[in-house]
This record gives C-alpha cells, structure tokens and sequence, in this order.
C-alpha cells in the first residue's frame, strides 16, 4: 500500500496498481469532502475502478484498497449515503437507528420502522407494560438487527 499526501492532513490509500493512475494526475480534496478528484473534476473512484458508485467498507473515503472497496447500484449509493453515514440522532435513547420508544394512548412501546429484505415496511411495537423497559427496548433491537435490511 501507498500513502499519497494531498495537503497537510490528508491523504488516500493506494494499492501498487493505482500507483501509475495518482501520478498522472494532480489530486485535491472536492469542497472540503473527502474525496479526491482531478482538476477535471473527474473522482478518483471513476478512474480507478469505472464507477462513481463506491462505498468504502471502513468509513474511510480516502482508503482506496481494493479489499476496501464496494461498486454498487445509484439507488444502494443514495441510501448508503442518506441512511449509513447518517449519526444517530440527538434524541434517540436506544442507541440504535430505527428504535424509538413511543406512546399510543396511555401505552409506551418500543418501536421499529424499516424495511424488510423484501423491501417491504415494517412497522413493530414492543410493550412496555408487558415486557419492561428495558426488555422491550432489547427485542426490538433485537428484531430490528433481524429482520430490517440496513445492507443498502
């Protein structure tokens, strides 16, 4: 692997097969998000690998290993970047995306929202009443890390 600077605080991570592409280019951070593009505004996940639908498996968008690497489809990019990179609200008590406790009525719930492996919405409460706070919060999660498709 190589480290290639493009100021002071940043650089990307290249395998030896992307040495050749870097060199012949003159790198810079894309308004101050970190990515790197040409002085053509091409990315550097367009060059390197033919699509500018990459997802980093590490968080990382300067790591440009292979192993580190995922093409995807458009609509797997918008969601990975509206749902995946979004941190957990200021308010969410469960510290998982997607549980939240509610009341209907007199009645607290744990719920979950999402959608299903077959894309379809998923709407599930756990009783406080019947199952404790703390139990209730738990199957949720639990049910939520199940059934809810967070892959894209």
């Amino acid at each position: 692997c190589y480290i290639i600077y493009l100021n002071t605080n940043d650089y990307m991570i290249i395998c030896k097969e992307q040495l050749k592409l870097v060199n012949n280019y003159n790198w810079r951070l894309q308004n101050k998000v970190t990515y790197a593009t040409n002085e053509d505004g091409i990315t550097f996940h367009e060059l390197a690998f033919g699509s500018k639908y990459i997802i980093h498996k590490d968080g990382n968008k300067l790591d440009n290993r292979p192993e580190n690497i995922e093409k995807v489809t458009e609509e797997q990019f918008i969601w990975y970047n509206t749902h995946k990179n979004r941190d957990l609200r200021q308010d969410n008590q469960s510290g998982c995306t997607g549980v939240c406790k509610v009341t209907v009525g007199k009645y607290e719930y744990w719920e979950i929202r999402g959608k299903n492996y077959q894309g379809r919405k998923i709407l599930k409460r756990f009783s406080v009443k019947k199952l404790g706070n703390l139990g209730a919060m738990t199957q949720a999660i639990a049910f939520r890390k199940e059934n809810i498709d967070d892959t894209y």
